[in-house]
């Protein structure tokens, strides 16, 4: 297996557990390093997460969302449970959280 491939096959399973009609909803969507590598079949290991918000009611929206679950912040924006390992982070800025999955840590 690519040393690259086991990685983004963990990005994946996250970004099945989201809820997709929430995330289209809010006008957010996959993006960034990690969104390109996948898209590009891996041409480089990028193990963060990052999304983009393109409407502000939308993103004001998620932000309200994940500060009304503390600890589990990220939780209302999955389907599925996803482990979790800090508090969410949510400013004007954007949403961080650090996430566990198959025993790797991701950023969000």
């Amino acid at each position: 297996m690519d040393s690259k491939a086991a990685p983004h096959k963990r990005i994946v399973s996250i970004l099945q557990k989201l809820d997709g009609t929430l995330l289209a909803y809010t006008y957010c969507v996959f993006a960034g390093g990690t969104a390109i590598a996948l898209q590009m079949k891996d041409f480089r290991l990028s193990t963060d997460i990052s999304f983009l918000c393109s409407s502000q009611e939308g993103y004001r929206q998620l932000r309200g969302l994940v500060s009304q679950h503390s600890m589990t912040g990220l939780s209302a924006l999955f389907e599925e449970n996803v482990a979790q390992l800090r508090m969410t982070r949510a400013d004007a800025y954007g949403i961080r959280a650090i996430l566990e999955v198959e025993g790797h840590v991701h950023l969000c």
